[in-house]
């Protein structure tokens, strides 16, 4: 019975995270979440990125979870010789 109502909760909290942001695409397999963020320049990518990941923070926070920051990774790509900084912290 615990282990149902454990999927069941999972499923719920899962269900939306979706919809929480209009500045990202977010894919989701079993328990990993995938955000594509696309833009024509880089402060325009950049600047959804941010909007994603606060609108993503408040979704956490409204659901009691946390983001695992040892699992999370960044991939940037891209054509041309776009310069792309990623700063840690």
């Amino acid at each position: 019975m615990c282990s149902f109502f454990s999927k069941c909760m999972f499923l719920i909290y899962m269900n939306d995270i979706q919809y929480c942001s209009r500045d990202c695409n977010l894919y989701l397999f079993a328990d990993d979440t995938n955000v594509f963020v696309s833009g024509k320049t880089v402060p325009d990518v950049t600047s959804k990125a941010n909007n994603c990941m606060c609108d993503l923070n408040s979704w956490f926070l409204c659901n009691r979870l946390s983001l695992n920051l040892d699992k999370t990774y960044l991939s940037v790509f891209g054509a041309g010789k776009s310069h792309i900084r990623v700063v840690n912290g």
